[in-house]
């Protein structure tokens, strides 16, 4: 058990790096929330939370940054939930009260969540029906590589690693895309027009349009009995841990193949209310530098889903916490089963 002094400069440490994602100094906790004590005294401390495991000391010139197990100790012993705004309280309510169907409400909370955190969110619904195309992004991975990502309805994102002949610039890349969105977004895959598909096929090369085609027949089919739904995907470009495109195309690989990241959700539906795993606590190995904030959700008494936001175990779990519950309870009144 921590005593005061260090549970306070744990949290600060915590706190400061969810803030700025800079390791964190004794002299600026000291000038930030000063303790009443010295930064030599403060030093110390932290080299003892470093010791027992709860942060580490990523250069040997810089600050300090939280371990998985100082992340863990925060969320079960310092961690001061933040309630959701009155207005995304509101907001919540509408867009899940709005709606009746289950995929359209799974859909609603997974957007929800993307749109009120800096994060992806997460839906497991229990099926699907033929899909539409929503959007194509394509992502440079290497001179060699685009990482396909697939956008589509109802949030459905799905990634395929693409070989290149020749290496492409980002004007290259940004009319690919123009392309594609262009002549497919909003189609199904019985509905692509043989017209359009010959304009893509001169944009893209025979090569990379078979590889595009292939994927597109794949993820817009038929999509089985259970599926998991992805929303914010542009929230993880933003998070600094995610600047390194190989983690990313590694993170959403795994996080659209399906049936590990569905299966580990599954097991986590058996808890009641909201669970966190934080990184090495992922069963899968991509999303062991990931924070998994999760609920299920209800309808007719029984648990039917979950749903969940993926971020960094650099999170703002205040507000995420709360989030993912306040989302999760709605949602089961919204299908009469809370």
């Amino acid at each position: 058990m921590l005593d005061l002094r260090k549970r306070q400069i744990l949290q600060a440490v915590v706190e400061d790096y969810i803030a700025t994602a800079e390791p964190v100094g004794s002299r600026t906790l000291a000038r930030k929330w000063g303790f009443g004590v010295s930064p030599a005294t403060i030093r110390n401390e932290m080299a003892d939370l470093e010791d027992a495991g709860y942060l580490d000391q990523p250069h040997t010139s810089a600050g300090r940054i939280p371990s998985d197990k100082g992340y863990r100790y925060y969320v079960d012993q310092l961690l001061e939930p933040e309630p959701p705004r009155p207005e995304e309280i509101k907001r919540i309510e509408a867009d899940l009260g709005a709606r009746r169907e289950m995929m359209q409400l799974a859909q609603a909370a997974a957007r929800l969540m993307a749109e009120l955190s800096p994060y992806a969110a997460l839906a497991v619904v229990p099926g699907l029906s033929p899909s539409r195309l929503r959007r194509i992004h394509l992502l440079p991975v290497d001179e060699s590589h685009l990482l396909l990502v697939l956008v589509a309805e109802p949030g459905i994102v799905e990634t395929r690693l693409l070989e290149l002949g020749n290496p492409a610039g980002q004007g290259e890349r940004e009319r690919w895309m123009e392309a594609l969105n262009q002549e497919l977004a909003g189609l199904t895959a019985t509905e692509f027009d043989a017209t359009a598909l010959a304009t893509i096929r001169g944009e893209l090369g025979t090569n990379l349009y078979v590889q595009v085609m292939d994927a597109l027949h794949e993820v817009l089919s038929d999509a089985g009995e259970e599926r998991l739904l992805m929303e914010g995907v542009a929230n993880l470009l933003r998070q600094p841990e995610f600047q390194d495109s190989q983690r990313l195309m590694t993170l959403l690989q795994s996080l659209t193949g399906g049936s590990e990241v569905v299966e580990e959700l599954r097991g986590k539906s058996r808890q009641p209310g909201v669970t966190v795993s934080i990184g090495r606590e992922n069963a899968t190995e991509a999303m062991r530098c990931c924070t998994l904030v999760t609920a299920a959700y209800r309808a007719g008494g029984e648990v039917v889903g979950m749903v969940g936001v993926v971020g960094p175990t650099r999170m703002e779990y205040r507000r995420v916490l709360s989030l993912v519950n306040e989302v999760a309870s709605e949602l089961s009144r919204a299908l009469g089963g809370a």
